[in-house]
């Protein structure tokens, strides 16, 4: 069954690029499952455009656990 919803979060982030970004919320949901911090890290991974890019999640004070997330085109 298709779902759909949107969100909108505070971050900080250093570029004038505007970004809208879509994600599956069960990847999203379960990569912030795993990982056992209250805060993490998004980082985008290299490439051209910021809104085709993968995002790397890791918790805001340790890099052990790193889960990468494809977006979803919107």
């Amino acid at each position: 069954e298709n779902e759909e919803g949107s969100d909108e979060i505070a971050i900080i982030y250093n570029s004038a690029e505007k970004v809208e970004m879509g994600f599956s919320v069960k990847y999203l949901v379960d990569a912030l499952a795993a990982i056992d911090s209250d805060r993490v890290r998004l980082r985008f991974c290299p490439g051209d455009l910021a809104s085709s890019r993968a995002i790397l999640i890791v918790p805001e004070h340790d890099e052990t656990s790193k889960h990468i997330i494809m977006p979803m085109c919107l």
